[in-house]
């Protein structure tokens, strides 16, 4: 591949990184998940691994990895409307010492689908899709947020427009 097709796509995927979307947890009214896009290529692979996951359709663990690995943060829409960042919605209102110590075992990182939030749903995961597939209500649940997420990353890298190298 030249130099100048390998800067053009860094690029795009640079550009693409820059935009985010909000998109509502299923099962769950209020749970909202920022997603950055992914560049294009990560999300193909993502979906191409997906069939490697024992036990687990490869349409359902392709959705797994990818609001997983597309997530950069989670909300919570309150009754105004406003997005407050999960944890902070979380954290008055937890009493148990083990959640709250795990809560706050990233500092002060945005909740994702990791470690924390598996402490508050009581999920025994080990890694990102697993506590997605915990969280998550139904495998359709799961592939219907996962089509949405890779949908609106391929619009989000078409609707670019054209680049030059050195934007």
């Amino acid at each position: 591949m030249s130099d100048i097709v390998s800067q053009l796509r860094a690029r795009r995927d640079e550009l693409a990184a820059e935009r985010t979307e909000h998109f509502d947890i299923p099962g769950f009214p209020g749970m909202v998940a920022m997603v950055q896009a992914l560049p294009y290529t990560r999300a193909v692979e993502l979906v191409a691994n997906a069939g490697s996951v024992p036990g687990t359709r490869a349409e359902v663990a392709a959705a797994d990895a990818l609001i997983a690995e597309a997530t950069v943060a989670l909300f919570f829409r309150t009754e105004a409307g406003d997005l407050q960042p999960l944890r902070e919605w979380l954290e008055p209102q937890i009493t148990d010492p083990e959640i709250i110590t795990a809560i706050g075992s990233h500092g002060s990182a945005p909740m994702r689908f990791d470690d924390r939030l598996a402490a508050v749903f009581g999920i025994l995961a080990d890694g990102a899709a697993k506590v997605v597939a915990g969280v998550l209500p139904n495998e359709f649940a799961r592939v219907s947020l996962g089509r949405q997420i890779k949908d609106w990353i391929e619009t989000a890298h078409q609707g670019l427009g054209p680049l030059t190298v050195g934007e």
